[in-house]
């Protein structure tokens, strides 16, 4: 499943790499759906994803943040890693453009330098994750929540703290690099 949470507006240039994502899982034959959950709380908004993707009986879930640009082969990208979560690479909307990864969540440590093979982090933004419903399902088990924000941390950091907590590894992928679209 690809997952939206989006607010009011769609960027062009991620309706055209949607568009061309879209086509590519098509010629490859790759069953998939598209989910748009559009309000302002997007950990609401990830929350009620997250649900429909249990519901539904998907395997996996392709998050998209609606002012992003990618490739047409993302997924293939991410897909090949075959690691339960991963993450592609792209920098804050907002100077200082530092990578949305994070070596330490506690002490809110970017990673400033990228290696050339994914790579373990500790944290990431959800601009373009791709995870299995098998962490959902689990992570709704032993905290009733997935997004829910900490006092310290939005959505996407909140569920990344909860999966390590469970034992989860995040990795981020180097050849999957998207643009996060500046306002």
């Amino acid at each position: 499943m690809i997952a939206i949470p989006c607010a009011d507006t769609i960027r062009y240039e991620f309706a055209e790499s949607l568009s061309k994502l879209e086509i590519q899982l098509f010629e490859d034959g790759i069953d998939f759906d598209v989910r748009w959950l559009a309000g302002s709380l997007i950990y609401s908004a990830r929350e009620d994803l997250c649900i429909s993707a249990i519901n539904d009986g998907f395997t996996h879930i392709l998050w998209l943040d609606s002012d992003m640009q990618f490739s047409r082969d993302l997924f293939n990208i991410l897909w090949s890693v075959k690691k339960p979560f991963v993450t592609g690479i792209y920098r804050s909307r907002r100077s200082p453009y530092a990578y949305a990864l994070f070596s330490d969540i506690e002490r809110g440590q970017r990673v400033l330098k990228l290696k050339d093979e994914p790579f373990e982090i500790a944290a990431c933004g959800f601009g373009c994750v791709l995870h299995e419903v098998e962490i959902v399902k689990e992570m709704r088990k032993a905290y009733r929540t997935c997004f829910l924000p900490l006092i310290y941390a939005g959505e996407d950091l909140a569920f990344c703290k909860r999966y390590a907590q469970m034992g989860g590894k995040m990795y981020a992928v180097p050849d999957a690099k998207c643009n996060h679209i500046a306002c």
